[in-house]
């Protein structure tokens, strides 16, 4: 009977533990988190990338798209007007 409940406290303790099954499950969600944002990330270099393709271009147009758009610039006489952002209808 003795040796039952220390097996049971034994297979407890490896389910439970610090590495045991929950343990187990954060870190798969964790890394399927990090997946995520890798392939986010990656997106995100690949138009980085474009940009600065057509930045290296010299593409004037582009440019001053970048300027005004990001930036906020505006050519002398010109007046920018900034909106907030939309917020979404409950």
């Amino acid at each position: 009977m003795a040796v039952g409940g220390v097996l049971l406290s034994a297979m407890a303790h490896r389910a439970l533990g610090p590495n045991g099954y929950q343990a187990y499950r954060q870190r798969e969600a964790q890394k399927h988190q990090l997946e995520l944002d890798i392939r986010q990330l990656t997106i995100r270099n690949i138009e980085l990338n474009g940009d600065v393709q057509k930045l290296s271009s010299y593409d004037n147009k582009t440019i001053e798209g970048v300027a005004r758009q990001d930036l906020k610039l505006a050519k002398p006489g010109e007046v920018i007007y900034v909106l907030p952002p939309e917020t979404p209808k409950k």
